[in-house]
């Protein structure tokens, strides 16, 4: 069973880092991100490390409030936007972190939205309504109504995901079994195969 999002290599992850820091292997997709509270935000160091790694995508990259403390929102908000952009320009997908600045992110978004993926997604129900219009993966990691009206109207963009920190963190397999949905296996592989293209 793919897990959408994940800090530990496996076969069938798509692997993140947040620390600017390549992921390790073995993994079905990796990315390499910055966030603030994990490592400086560095929009040249990341580029370079996307030129020199043309198989790896963005992300995490996102806005977080409580670092704000550490890095100023208007500071995450132009990296994010960094990001944003060399995404655009090395046609890479990108992974989006969020906590506490939903609507925020959903504006930098709506100026303009690469192929990106919400992951570990908490959004309202009228915020999903707004990234399914983007065309924005959403990726959850629990049972959630939204992940249900997301896989109800638009389950091109649905993805399961544990975030796991360490090996068997979160029972991706019994994350899937609580959709209850026959097939769901296949669709979220088809989904992250699309979203990875």
């Amino acid at each position: 069973m793919l897990d959408a999002h994940s800090h530990v290599p496996s076969l069938t992850s798509i692997v993140c880092t947040a620390d600017g820091q390549l992921p390790e292997g073995p993994f079905y997709k990796g990315a390499v991100g910055m966030l603030a509270g994990y490592c400086d935000l560095d929009i040249a160091h990341l580029e370079s490390l996307l030129v020199q790694n043309p198989g790896l995508m963005i992300g995490e990259v996102g806005l977080d409030r409580r670092y704000a403390h550490f890095v100023s929102l208007e500071a995450q908000k132009e990296f994010l936007l960094g990001a944003i952009e060399l995404a655009f320009r090395y046609s890479r997908p990108l992974v989006l972190h969020c906590v506490g600045c939903d609507g925020a992110l959903i504006d930098l978004l709506g100026q303009k939205a690469p192929k990106a993926m919400w992951h570990r997604c908490q959004v309202s129900e009228q915020s999903a309504l707004v990234l399914m219009k983007l065309g924005i993966y959403m990726s959850f990691r629990a049972l959630t109504r939204v992940g249900q009206l997301v896989l109800e109207r638009r389950p091109d963009l649905f993805l399961l995901e544990s975030d796991s920190q360490k090996p068997y963190d979160l029972d991706i397999k019994g994350l899937y079994e609580s959709y209850g949905q026959r097939g769901l296996e296949e669709l979220v592989y088809a989904n992250a195969a699309l979203f990875t293209s």
